[in-house]
């Protein structure tokens, strides 16, 4: 036991100190979605981020923040709106095909270039439209033309120095990857151009661009048909999944070729990774070494980019095709949302899920659903026919805490003079145990009582707490009747017992060989302090309320009070009420009730009492005298150094004087 206790104390401590935000005092999605209007006609298709470039004074390396920027939603029919970083319209700009005149355009997809102030759209038209942002009135700029197939994932990284050549990069639906390489001082090749025609906009074709794209200062390369004929999901650049390489990841539906490593600088494919049914989307975890993927079939798996394994890990619990998969903590905690809109989230270490969120994005309407996340404000955005935001996990300001202190209110704090610790619980339902020399956390036990509801684990708010006499167990009480001993050290539950459900647990004493509890049921409950399980013993009911506290007094007497003022003085050792007290009129003592009936009563309990105390009689032929008084009395006896309880019920006509 304890090379035990070691080893799980060793293993808190350095997941502790590796991330403290992993512990996770409260649920990663705690707020409800924010529902706005869309202010679109139709539904939208894309959702896409335009960072604010920072560009340091006399050169330098330039950085995209997500903390400053735009979002841009685009609709079926070319209607681009403009939103700040709180939800709110700025603006609306109709982007029409210019060489359709009857029918309307059909947006697919759409990507900012931040760095030079573009928006990249695809249609249906087979082409590609560059449109100036600057402006409140988007003008296109760039026209790419005669595509072999629609474009269906788009994506743009511009690099720190202005030197190197950006990446535009897109798919289409016969699983082909283009790759776009043009320089983007002072605008690059597709915002500056001369004008030659009649337009106000440049043309270009996809296949001059192939034969003679230098000419104009872009380098195009296309891999035919490397997702065996399927549609082109989703487009990533990462230069740290894979050290020293610069990736290109795609995925499709195809179930040979899933998903696709490019290298960017060598131009040729470095892996290939197959999925039963494909994948809808991925993420990559930077600096990590993996990939994890979603699709039709339900199932989350992890990939290591350099092992030939099918894949490392998988977790599965969706009953709907994932289309957005986000990632936190280097990949330990991963956010799915599929297409019934039920988000969950994983814990990638132990392979479960923690949390399942449902009904909360029915308001979307039917539309298809799209989804984008900003990573510095953790803000998680969908639309469909309406616009929904709300936030993926919570982050720590160090500055001012660490992160580890309880997230609701704080309900008993106890101090243990053999550990040397500090316990507190709360009504997050959590057990911390704190270092009160150095202020630290030492452990922690989440959802210690938790309720099933509706095929889902809630966890009770922890009410009332109390440490054993020899101060090695710890005894909580919870909001739903519920209470618990814990081996508070290494976080097991020993014993679980029950006053009655749905009833709060207010008050706690444990004295040796005894448990005593009392709420909001009017009486107190006794147990046996064993780790196995025992039946539980009533008192009798003297209060007309609900007791919200309970104490010992001394040895051989605890002291209840109810809601309504009523104090209630027993005697510990038989159980007995022996007086009674309003704190409204405190030198008014409350009268017991005793009648001239249960003064013959006694007598003929005395009797039964000194029979039951000779030493030739078992305890199994202890008997209950029925008397509907509500009192207990306390049998011991000699021989079997033993000591039962019994129970008389109160009635209103004379004691008969039978034995049962």
């Amino acid at each position: 036991e304890f090379i035990n206790y070691l080893l799980l104390e060793f293993r808190v401590k350095e997941n502790l100190e590796e991330d403290i935000a992993l512990w996770m005092l409260e649920d990663p999605v705690q707020d409800l979605p924010t529902f706005i209007r869309s202010h679109h006609r139709h539904g939208v298709t894309d959702i896409t981020f335009s960072p604010l470039v920072i560009r340091p004074r006399g050169g330098g390396l330039r950085k995209a923040s997500f903390a400053n920027g735009k979002y841009l939603t685009i609709s079926e029919q070319g209607t681009i709106n403009t939103w700040s970083l709180n939800m709110e319209l700025e603006n609306t700009q109709e982007c029409p095909s210019p060489v359709l005149h009857l029918a309307k355009t059909c947006v697919l997809k759409a990507v900012a270039l931040a760095d030079i102030n573009l928006l990249a759209i695809s249609s249906t038209e087979r082409d590609l439209r560059f449109y100036d942002t600057t402006g409140r009135h988007y003008q296109l700029k760039t026209r790419i033309s005669k595509l072999p197939f629609p474009a269906t994932a788009l994506f743009y990284h511009f690099y720190e120095d202005i030197e190197e050549d950006s990446l535009f990069v897109f798919g289409d639906s016969e699983g082909t990857i283009s790759i776009l390489k043009f320089t983007s001082k002072q605008g690059g090749p597709l915002k500056k151009f001369e004008r030659s025609t009649k337009l106000d906009y440049q043309c270009l074709l996809y296949d001059s661009l192939l034969k003679e794209g230098a000419k104009r200062g872009i380098s195009l390369t296309n891999f035919k048909n490397v997702h065996s004929g399927t549609w082109v999901m989703k487009i990533q650049y990462s230069n740290t999944v894979w050290p020293g390489k610069e990736l290109i990841v795609s995925c499709s539906n195809s179930m040979a070729h899933s998903m696709v490593a490019i290298d960017v600088v060598e131009m040729k494919i470095l892996k290939k990774f197959k999925i039963t049914r494909g994948a809808n989307t991925f993420c990559v975890v930077e600096g990590m070494d993996q990939i994890i993927t979603g699709g039709f079939d339900t199932i989350i798996r992890i990939w290591h980019v350099k092992s030939q394994k099918k894949y490392i890990a998988s977790m599965s619990g969706h009953y709907a095709p994932i289309d957005a998969l986000y990632e936190q903590h280097k990949g330990a905690r991963v956010f799915s949302i599929s297409r019934d809109r039920v988000i969950k989230v994983w814990d990638t270490k132990e392979m479960v899920c923690i949390q399942t969120c449902t009904n909360k994005l029915q308001e979307l309407g039917e539309a298809p659903m799209v989804c984008f996340y900003n990573p510095y404000y953790r803000k998680c955005i969908l639309a469909g026919n309406n616009i929904a935001y709300f936030k993926l996990g919570s982050e720590v300001n160090k500055f001012f805490s660490e992160g580890c202190t309880h997230v609701a209110g704080v309900t008993k704090a106890l101090y243990n003079s053999l550990f040397k610790v500090i316990v507190t619980v709360g009504m997050d339902s959590n057990i911390m145990m704190w270092n009160p020399w150095k202020g630290k956390l030492v452990f922690v036990v989440r959802k210690a009582h938790t309720k099933h509801v509706f095929g889902e684990n809630k966890p009770m708010g922890i009410s009332s707490a109390i440490f054993s006499p020899s101060r090695v167990y710890l005894l909580t009480g919870a909001l739903d009747g519920s209470i618990k001993m814990w081996n508070f050290t290494i976080g097991t539950c020993l014993r679980t017992m029950y006053i009655k459900e749905d009833c709060v647990v207010t008050g706690l004493v444990w004295v040796p060989g005894r448990i005593l509890a009392c709420g909001w049921n009017m009486h107190v409950s006794e147990w046996e302090d064993k780790i196995e399980h025992g039946d539980c013993k009533d008192w009798t009911t003297v209060h007309t309320k609900d007791i919200l506290s309970m104490v010992q007094c001394g040895p051989k007497a605890i002291v209840t009070a109810a809601y309504n003022g009523e104090l209630v003085f027993y005697n510990l050792q038989n159980g007995h009420y022996y007086n009674r007290f309003f704190v409204g009129k405190p030198k008014l003592p409350i009268t017991m009730g005793f009648t001239a009936a249960f003064k013959k009563d006694t007598a003929e309990v005395k009797q039964l009492r000194t029979d039951l105390c000779d030493e030739s009689v078992s305890v199994q032929s202890f008997a209950v005298i029925e008397q509907r008084r509500g009192a207990y009395e306390t049998f011991p006896t000699k021989g079997e150094g033993f000591r039962e309880e019994f129970r008389f019920f109160e009635r209103r006509q004379r004691f008969n004087g039978e034995k049962n």
